[in-house]
């Protein structure tokens, strides 16, 4: 019998042989605070309702926009 470990980044779910990447994973990874903006458009344009553009606000500090 052989017996097996591995890691697994809780953000990702990445597998990894060393404990060592999946930290260092689990680290690189940014986590969105809040949303800063939305950019809509009206009814007559847009009938679903979702916002073709959001900017977010990270917890490292940085705002990136994002666009269907």
């Amino acid at each position: 019998m052989k017996k097996v470990e591995h890691f697994i980044c809780e953000v990702c779910n990445t597998e990894y042989k060393n404990e060592e990447m999946a930290l260092k994973c689990e680290k690189s990874h940014k986590h969105p605070q809040s949303v800063m903006t939305a950019k809509c458009r009206p009814v007559t344009a847009c009938d679903n309702g979702y916002p073709d553009a959001v900017t977010v606000l990270f917890d490292d500090g940085k705002c990136v926009r994002y666009k269907r």
